[in-house]
């Protein structure tokens, strides 16, 4: 299993760098959040009260504790930004199973006015680029809740194959809807978009 200190600074993609997320990105969060509320709010990421009551604390002490996770070496979260701009557009997820070593789950979001211009299976497939030459992975999975079209496109897009439907498995907190959820796995590395990745 990966540690934080062995992880690379940044990995560079074409248009992106995503560099591990500090406490200190916590303000460039909040903003992509209250920008892109509605489609957070519909499938439960990032957003834990009503917008009204969202505040930069929230984000301070949730970045704090996605930070305190990667030093335990849990999961793995990486902020996308634009390298022409600095825009943060997204971030990127490498989860390693304590269970099965050489198996990482990847997540992925990116803010509402950057989304259909393919960043986020630029941000999925610099992920499984460096999950398995840098970290030995042997296995990449992936899921999603039923209906999020935009997460399916990009498993698609960067080589996922769907390998099961849990029904009714899938919770979103933030309305209490419970929804199947779609499980995907990465079969052959070869199904990966060839893009220039480098660490």
């Amino acid at each position: 299993m990966a540690e934080l200190a062995a992880l690379p600074q940044c990995i560079l993609t074409p248009r992106l760098s995503l560099r591990l997320l500090t406490p200190d990105d916590a303000q460039a969060v909040f903003e992509a959040k209250q920008e892109s509320w509605d489609d957070f709010w519909r499938w439960g990421i990032w957003t834990f009260n009503p917008k009204e009551k969202a505040t930069l604390a929230d984000d301070e002490k949730w970045c704090q504790h996605l930070y305190d996770r990667m030093q335990r070496g849990e999961k793995f979260n990486f902020l996308a930004f634009e390298r022409v701009g600095n825009t943060l557009v997204g971030q990127g997820m490498l989860a390693p199973d304590a269970h099965e070593p050489g198996h990482y789950t990847i997540g992925y979001w990116v803010r509402s006015s950057q989304t259909g211009r393919g960043y986020g299976s630029e941000i999925a497939t610099a992920l499984c680029h460096f999950a398995l030459g840098a970290l030995g992975a042997s296995q990449l999975s992936s899921f999603h809740a039923a209906g999020n079209i935009g997460s399916q496109r990009v498993l698609e897009k960067t080589g996922f194959v769907q390998t099961k439907v849990l029904p009714a498995q899938h919770e979103i907190k933030t309305t209490g809807l419970v929804v199947d959820e779609i499980h995907y796995t990465l079969p052959v590395p070869e199904r990966l978009p060839k893009i220039d990745v480098s660490w």
